[in-house]
């Protein structure tokens, strides 16, 4: 009996296996339309022989390899499907669009490196191979893309951005304590007018206002006229100070500085007024005439004028 059953299990074995082989015969012979339903109902065979019409150019195969997730096939938005290989059309440090796309580009490299995506609106990177190496891209506000590391461990792809955050896949191919970090650029300058308080790093954005100009809705004015700002960043404009009655100015403001006003020159009870003070001048007082033994006052002082002095007339002897 246990014979028996050895040569059925033996039996069981051998079919199993001719008929795997018969299945991997009958895959070789399938033309790409009907692999492709079978590669989405998770038949790895079939998506195994569909990467083998993709690698000899059928891009019917690739799209459906993209389409299904298969291992080492993406979709990459605008650039179309592509393998992890297509990457490697940029090298190390530059970012290359897409043909015929004006918002999707590819980077990749090895070893860390800088990579600006500019106004790309999808960013697709490969990391292709190594461990503890750090990549730096810059993104153009709410980009969507994917971040693909190959192998390797423990890569950092920090990913700088202003505006709304980027929507990024990440994939890991294999290893392991990949990570990316998605990094607020801006103003972190809080006397420039375009100051983002929720900013991580400076991108060298900061304008901030000069003196005899104020900061509102993102850009410069000038202070208007009677206004004046003595400092930079400032976020509105000082009113100028107002002479009083009893002042005058004696230096007038400008946009960068505050008026002076000095206190008017009384004159005393030995001068009149000789010139009258204005908004901008002081008075002038000068000493009043004084009459001498010989003289009478012909015309009163006042105080503005000076008193007037007239001879006394002499009697003569028959007078």
């Amino acid at each position: 009996m246990k014979k028996l059953n050895l040569t059925y299990s033996l039996l069981l074995t051998f079919f199993f296996i001719f008929s795997i082989h018969s299945l991997a015969q009958d895959y070789n012979a399938m033309p790409t339309n009907e692999l492709i339903p079978l590669c989405y109902q998770g038949d790895y065979e079939a998506c195994l022989e569909l990467e083998g019409h993709c690698d000899q150019g059928d891009s019917e195969a690739c799209d459906a390899l993209c389409t299904v997730g298969a291992y080492g096939y993406y979709e990459l938005g605008s650039c179309g499907c592509g393998t992890t290989y297509s990457f490697n059309t940029s090298s190390s440090g530059e970012v290359s669009a897409c043909d015929g796309s004006t918002s999707a580009g590819i980077g990749s490299g090895s070893g860390g490196g800088n990579f600006d995506y500019g106004t790309l609106t999808e960013i697709f990177f490969f990391v292709p191979a190594g461990g503890n190496s750090t990549y730096n891209l810059t993104a153009h506000q709410g980009a969507t893309g994917k971040v693909i590391f190959g192998s390797g461990t423990a890569n950092t792809v920090n990913i700088y951005y202003t505006g709304s955050e980027p929507n990024i896949e990440k994939i890991v191919e294999s290893g392991s304590g990949h990570v990316i970090n998605l990094i607020l650029a801006g103003c972190t300058d809080p006397l420039a007018v375009n100051y983002n308080p929720d900013a991580i790093t400076d991108d060298d954005s900061c304008v901030i206002c000069s003196p005899g100009t104020y900061g509102e809705s993102g850009a410069c004015w000038a202070c208007p006229f009677g206004t004046f700002s003595p400092d930079n960043g400032a976020s509105n404009c000082i009113n100028a100070v107002e002479c009083t009655s009893d002042e005058y100015e004696s230096m007038a403001a400008t946009t960068t500085s505050d008026r002076e006003c000095s206190t008017l020159t009384v004159c005393t009870s030995d001068e009149y007024e000789s010139m009258a003070a204005t908004t901008t001048s002081d008075r002038e007082c000068s000493t009043l005439t004084v009459c001498t033994s010989d003289e009478y006052e012909s015309m009163a002082a006042t105080t503005t004028s000076d008193r007037e002095c007239s001879t006394l007339t002499v009697c003569t002897s028959d007078e």
